[in-house]
């Protein structure tokens, strides 16, 4: 995402930061256990709500955008 970030070197860095705010913003309005400190998240793991596979997107969901925000 470090990498990716630098390629987008040509975006102006405002509409960078306000792009990045839209996308977490909409994955909070949207799937807000995948943004935050992540509590709701690991009380859902641990009553098994959550799949083994939705667990793993959920991990590479959040692995991608941290760096990136």
């Amino acid at each position: 995402m470090l990498r990716l970030s630098d390629q987008l070197s040509w975006i102006w860095s405002v509409a960078r930061a306000a792009i990045i705010g839209a996308v977490v913003g909409l994955m909070a309005w949207f799937a807000a256990t995948l943004v935050g400190g992540g509590d709701p998240l690991t009380q859902s793991i641990l009553t098994s709500r959550y799949t083994i596979e939705a667990l793993l997107l959920v991990f590479f969901i959040r692995l991608a955008i941290g760096p990136w925000s």
